[in-house]
């Protein structure tokens, strides 16, 4: 399967899954960039804020595609 924002957000949601409560997680960057292994660190509490919008993706600062993507926090 081709690494894309929506593959790397399904592995992450299944790792978050696996861990209750407010732990910090460590989750891959869901930038476009090929190759990015990136991990990112947040709260369960940030996790979830992301996943309540389909269209906001976890993503390593400076990993942003400016022409197509905007930085919410």
């Amino acid at each position: 399967m081709p690494r894309t924002p929506a593959t790397v957000r399904t592995v992450n949601a299944g790792y978050a899954a696996g861990h209750p409560g407010d732990a910090v997680l460590h989750v891959i960057c869901e930038c476009g960039r090929p190759g990015c292994n990136a991990v990112v660190a947040l709260t369960r509490t940030a996790y979830a804020a992301v996943r309540d919008n389909p269209r906001t993706f976890v993503v390593v600062e400076g990993h942003e595609i400016d022409e197509a993507e905007r930085v919410v926090q």
